[in-house]
């Protein structure tokens, strides 16, 4: 199926080569980027007479925190600037001999390929030519397809709910499927898409579950990969959402935000009586984000605060036993005839005697079946069928933040940066029944109250063993966390309940059994809900770019160690169905009552499916990719 697993992870090693050669005739193909959030900017630099010019010097100065990459243009007069992370550069170039160039206002996008040509004027060192221009806006240096979602988009585009991932919508090939917020790219699968945040997979064993989304404003801007992407993009088979997160500058910036809404501002709906009681929806997210210099030119900070505090009105509508059924009084017309209740203690091969007056007497009556009867609600409404309905907030509270950290060091080779991220959410949704028992409406934010926590590191350290040959290394480690509980009982089923034979020493074992007469809402929660969740990834990947002639070599590794840590019990303490089987006669049709079967203490079915350890999954994964960008 479409959400079924991608993958079976074992404890065997998951191998994966990729070996790349571009080639490309009158047209240069230019260097990969040596970090798969980056961007490169690459040209050639010729002189007045058209011929390659080796030898100059390229410097690359980031305009907003003066960081700076210098590269030299080699005999071919190739140069790259690779591993630049998003947003706008000034390049000057020098030679000897002739007049030193500047060109500003180079805007350079997450994992952008820019080619900047250089064409110099014989002259002296005092004189500058100065150009202000971005590059090209048709980008040929690559054959890869993707679209760039900047800043100002992702911060002043509406969002419902502010979720970034809703604007991968606007790429060419991707949609969002009914009902969910994984987007599906180039007809993929949502769940085998790679999602990169700062160059780190946060994409989680569950499978294809994302560990947590970025609060907006701290998103510098992404991009969706979603053909042809290079060598060392690997394990999808849709695309992949590269997404790079902002850092501080030289200038101290920040801001607070609040988001709301109410029900107050709601428009009735026109059908409505005149004065309708509108149902509660409110949502207030909230927070803020600062960033500046902790060095000047040197070393910056980035830090992001988000929360949310949701209540949404539900209503459900349900069967509960009415006021005479629960006295065991079955003299009212269920779907318009009143059923005949029969006694089982009288069964004679096919034969039963009926209650007097269809009444079940107390004597009767299951003791365990009478505690459990409490957990029932009053009808609220006249009827046997639909006669219950309750109304109550669903909840989803969310707090969230980041704190990042960017240093260049005084050698001018090496550069580094690190990012904490924290995630919890708590979400309970609105059950059939008080005590939390029942189905759960369609379309709620759990099937039981859920607490979930992520935390995700994401590391990067960058060496310069010459002006054309870089190394970068990343290191990272993403963790999620989902418990989520059942009905509870004060103490173990079988003694809560004084119900003999079920187990005590496995996995939640006060989860409350569920108990389904047919026709009637349940008690107890739904299958699988008492579960605990653990992934965990992580990740070092490395990549040397080199940069020779006119080739521009890179090549890498990806190594990843994921974890997958489940207790997920469908009936823990089991689960008790009840019929007509126990209070009809024996192949009459239109007799007997499920809900006095289950007074009575007559079973149909009994299952039960508890875990007695946890499921502990393992993988590793190695990638090596090589990639050589010839320019012919």
């Amino acid at each position: 199926g479409p959400d079924g697993p991608m993958l079976r992870m074992t404890p065997d090693v998951s191998l994966s080569i990729c070996l790349t050669i571009a080639c490309v005739c009158g047209i240069a193909v230019m260097p990969a980027s040596a970090q798969t959030a980056a961007g490169a900017i690459t040209g050639l630099v010729k002189d007045q007479a058209g011929a390659t010019v080796p030898g100059a010097t390229i410097t690359a100065t980031e305009t907003r925190t003066n960081l700076q990459r210098v590269v030299v243009s080699t005999g071919d007069g190739v140069y790259t600037v690779a591993s630049l992370a998003p947003g706008d550069y000034r390049l000057e170039i020098e030679l000897s001999g002739f007049r030193p160039v500047r060109r500003e206002g180079i805007r350079l996008a997450t994992g952008e390929k820019a080619r900047i040509d250089f064409h110099l004027e014989v002259g002296g060192v005092q004189e500058q030519v100065t150009v202000v221009g971005d590059a090209p806006v048709g980008r040929a240096e690559s054959a890869s397809l993707g679209t760039v979602v900047e800043h100002e988009q992702v911060v002043q585009l509406p969002l419902n709910g502010r979720l970034f991932i809703m604007l991968a919508a606007i790429a060419p090939g991707v949609a969002l499927p009914p009902n969910s917020v994984l987007p599906r790219i180039n007809g993929g699968r949502p769940r085998t898409n790679e999602y990169l945040f700062d160059g780190i997979s946060v994409l989680q064993p569950e499978p294809g579950q994302v560990a947590y989304y970025p609060i907006v404003d701290a998103i510098q801007e992404f991009k969706i990969e979603s053909n042809s992407p290079p060598a060392e993009f690997g394990r999808f088979n849709g695309g992949v959402v590269n997404l790079t997160t902002r850092s501080g500058g030289n200038a101290f910036q920040g801001g607070v935000f609040g988001f709301f809404r109410n029900e107050h501002l709601n428009a009735k709906n026109f059908f409505q009586r005149a004065n309708p009681v509108k149902p509660e929806y409110r949502r207030n997210q909230y927070g803020g984000m600062l960033g500046g210099p902790v060095v000047r030119d040197r070393t910056f900070f980035f830090a992001d605060y988000q929360g949310q505090r949701q209540r949404i009105g539900r209503t459900v509508t349900s069967t509960v036993p009415t006021a005479l059924q629960r006295q065991g009084i079955f003299t009212e017309a269920i779907a318009g005839r009143v059923p005949v209740i029969y006694d089982p203690a009288t069964t004679a091969g096919s034969s039963r005697l009926p209650f007097p007056g269809n009444t079940i007497p107390g004597s009767a009556m299951d003791s365990a079946a009478l505690a459990l009867l409490e957990r029932y609600p009053l009808p609220t409404s006249a009827g046997t069928a639909n006669n219950y309905s309750r109304t109550a907030n669903e909840i989803a509270d969310q707090d969230q933040g980041d704190v990042r950290l960017d240093h260049k060091f005084t050698s001018g080779r090496d550069q580094a940066f690190g990012r904490l991220t924290y995630f919890k959410d708590r979400s309970v949704p609105v059950t059939a029944l008080p005590d939390g028992s029942g189905t759960i409406p369609a379309g709620s934010v759990a099937i039981g109250p859920q607490d979930t926590r992520a935390w995700a590191f994401a590391s990067n350290y960058q060496h310069m063993f010459s002006v054309n040959l870089l190394n970068e290394v990343r290191i990272g480690d993403t963790r999620r966390t989902v418990e989520r509980t059942a009905t509870q009982l004060p103490g173990s089923a079988g003694a809560a309940l004084n119900i003999p034979g079920i187990p005590a020493n496995t996995h939640f074992p006060n989860t409350m059994p569920t108990f389904a007469p047919n026709g009637y809402q349940q008690l107890g929660s739904p299958m699988s809900t008492a579960s605990n969740f653990s992934t965990s990834v992580n990740e070092i990947a490395d990549s040397l770019t080199w940069l020779k002639g006119r080739h521009t070599v890179k090549m890498g590794f990806d190594w990843r160690w994921e974890r997958l840590n489940v207790i997920q019990p469908p009936w823990p303490t089991g689960t008790f169905t009840f019929s007509t089987v126990g209070s009809d006669l024996p192949g009459v049709t239109g007799t007997g009552n499920p809900f006095a079967s289950f007074l009575l203490g007559q079973v149909q079915t009994f299952a039960i499916a508890f875990q007695g350890e946890e499921i502990q999954e393992r993988a590793r994964i190695q990638e090596y990719f090589i990639q050589d960008d010839w320019k012919v």
